[in-house]
C-alpha cells in the first residue's frame, strides 16, 4: 500500500505541475496574443 500511495503522490504532483505550467502558458499567450498557441 505504501508503494501505490507514493505512486498516487507521484501522479497528483505531476499533475499540478503540468497544470501550472499550462496557466502560466495560458497567461503568457494572453500576455503576448499570440494566435498561434497551442494548448
Amino acid at each position: 500500500m505504501a508503494d501505490l500511495a507514493v505512486i498516487g503522490i507521484l501522479m497528483v504532483s505531476m499533475g499540478f505541475v503540468m497544470w501550472i505550467g499550462h496557466v502560466l502558458a495560458g497567461m503568457v499567450g494572453a500576455a503576448d496574443d499570440r494566435p498561434e498557441g497551442g494548448r
